[in-house]
């Protein structure tokens, strides 16, 4: 089994996520793999392109369609913000340039394989770097303490 714990941090108007990959280990225990660290600058929005903007962001492209306990107990709510998406992804449509607010709203929702052009607009927007540990001698989750496995 495995997991992520993960850990945000506005910086002014950037933001900072570290996350931790954990997997089980020897004796039950959950040894630490790697960890991520991602700095993700502000979107920079064109003037022309922020009333759409501002639209995207009434829509919540990142709950539209999940499975969520919220979303299902209000179906109907959903498929009205489904009819306001459809008109809004319509208006989109028709701006040129506009993989910029696809990258902005999309990003890790359902949505991400529609965006063109994604690993360029990530290398524009974020740094991101993964250290492993060797040899899994990180340290070690054990009922609800960490430790160093290193002895």
């Amino acid at each position: 089994m495995e997991f992520d714990l993960k850990f945000e941090q506005l910086a002014g108007n950037d933001r900072c996520s570290f996350i931790v990959h954990f997997m089980r280990g020897e004796q039950w225990l959950y040894d630490v793999l790697f960890y991520t660290a991602i700095f993700k600058k502000q979107v920079a929005v064109p003037e022309h392109m922020k009333r759409v903007d501002d639209l995207m962001q009434t829509i919540e492209c990142a709950n539209l369609f999940t499975g969520t306990e919220q979303a299902v107990a209000h179906d109907f709510f959903r498929a009205d913000k489904a009819i306001q998406a459809a008109a809004v992804f319509t208006q989109l449509s028709e701006i040129a340039g506009c993989e910029i607010l696809k990258y902005k709203h999309w990003l890790n929702t359902a949505f991400e394989f529609l965006i063109p052009n994604l690993a360029l607009l990530k290398s524009q927007y974020e740094i991101s770097q993964r250290f492993y540990l060797p040899d899994r001698l990180g340290y070690r989750l054990q009922s609800n303490s960490i430790q160093s496995a290193k002895k």
